[in-house]
């Protein structure tokens, strides 16, 4: 059975914002990730502190995209 569930326009909004953060979030941590990398090669070593704070960035990224995507998710069912 296909439940159909009636939307106001700001619910709908909500939605689309929260999968919109999700993707930019997530566009994000792959562009830091190709940044990183690029960066480690030209230099030839490892800043560990800097790498330290952008692996963390990088993951706080993928952890917010994750949870805002499920939040979207549930606001959509």
């Amino acid at each position: 059975m296909n439940k159909t569930r009636n939307r106001s326009p700001a619910d709908t909004e909500v939605i689309a914002v929260l999968f919109a953060i999700t993707r930019v979030s997530a566009r994000l941590a792959r562009n830091l990730t190709i940044l990183a990398a690029d960066s480690q090669s030209e230099e030839g070593r490892k800043d560990d502190v800097k790498m330290a704070d952008l692996d963390q960035t990088i993951k706080d990224l993928r952890d917010a995209a994750a949870v805002i995507n499920d939040a979207a998710n549930w606001l959509y069912r």
